[in-house]
């Protein structure tokens, strides 16, 4: 028979779901995938996790002022992640971790009704454009200088999935699937050109629980970041969790949620973000040099909504609903009837541990 199932559970503060959709003679069960699924984000979790004191993540940044010999993940994703400082022209950056504890982000998310701006006694400082952050790539090491703490920013977590994503279609061979992780989402499926792709709703900005469209997804990831889903506080206090790295403050810009597709989760993550914290012209101009496979649905402060895509052929198809009526948030992702895939993904993508 064939093997079709679906995977849920926590991990990382977010909701994980996996869809799979593998061959009738796969001798593995969905049992063993799920297994196999939950030690995977556990470990990442306990590799990256900043709310963990013995964490990998939390060692380094006891360590900042020496040089630490770091896991081939750790130093993959922060390698990574300078990459994609420079790529952003700093918009995107680790050492915001300042920025977000002055905000009142100081414990993981579920605490949120009881962040408050200034408890964590971080100072807000601007950062310097280099030199907090230093990589030995041939000893894979990391020297974070005196006093600079770092925030995974959400790219651990956009990691886990494309991994895992890669592991499932290259070395399980599972003919198609999907990974989501709190809305970091990759699908694949091994069909073809006959292949049938997922069909990915995309949540509204303002109405809780409506959708404003969906992207048809063969083989590829989508990401969404937004100001709006995150949020603690009231009136003149009300903050989240997308911090300026120039102001060290929550952004404010004219975007206020973006969801960018590509091949890759890491890439959709990081420039959905940029997008959001940078704002419209800054975000696109930056994305047109250095993620020119990437396609954006932007929706604007004022309910507009921005589609980019520069007539690419990448093979995704967006069907956005417009005028979009500006009123909470919510998103489902499903699978064509044929392939019998189905996901839901409940909320705004949240941010990893």
């Amino acid at each position: 028979m064939s093997g079709r199932g679906t995977i849920r559970f926590r991990a990382m503060n977010t909701n994980v779901e996996i869809l799979l959709d593998y061959a009738a003679d796969e001798r593995r069960t969905t049992a063993f995938y799920a297994d196999r699924a939950r030690d995977w984000f556990e470990a990442v979790e306990q590799r990256f996790s900043r709310f963990r004191p013995d964490s990998e993540w939390s060692r380094l940044g006891r360590s900042a002022g020496s040089w630490v010999v770091v896991s081939d993940w750790l130093f993959e994703v922060i390698a990574a992640a300078e990459s994609y400082r420079h790529l952003t022209a700093g918009v995107f950056d680790l050492r915001i971790l300042p920025g977000l504890e002055a905000s009142g982000y100081t414990k993981s998310f579920e605490h949120a009704a009881a962040f408050q701006a200034g408890a964590g006694g971080a100072e807000r400082r601007k950062l310097s454009p280099a030199g907090e952050l230093e990589l030995d790539y041939g000893m894979k090491a990391v020297k974070l200088a005196g006093g600079t703490s770092i925030d995974a920013g959400g790219i651990a977590k956009g990691w886990a999935v494309q991994k895992l994503a890669d592991w499932l279609r290259r070395s399980r061979r599972v003919p198609a699937g999907i990974v989501n992780a709190g809305g970091d989402l990759y699908a694949w499926n091994s069909g073809g050109a006959a292949a049938q792709p997922a069909i990915i709703d995309l949540q509204h900005p303002w109405e809780a629980g409506a959708t404003v469209g969906e992207l048809l997804l063969a083989n590829g990831a989508v990401a969404t970041s937004g100001t709006l889903g995150r949020q603690w506080g009231t009136g003149s206090l009300a903050s989240h969790h997308l911090i300026d790295p120039l102001t060290m403050q929550p952004s404010v810009s004219d975007v206020v949620q973006a969801a960018v597709a590509g091949p890759d989760a890491v890439a959709c993550e990081i420039w959905a973000k940029t997008l959001c914290i940078a704002g419209l012209d800054q975000g696109l101009r930056l994305m047109d040099v250095h993620a020119r496979d990437c396609e954006a649905v932007i929706f604007m402060s004022g309910g507009e909504i921005v589609k980019h895509s520069k007539g690419r052929k990448s093979g995704l198809n967006w069907n956005i609903r417009e005028p979009l009526n500006k009123a909470g948030t919510a998103a489902r992702a499903r699978a064509s009837s044929r392939s019998e895939i189905e996901c839901e993904i409940e909320g705004e993508k949240e941010e990893s541990a």
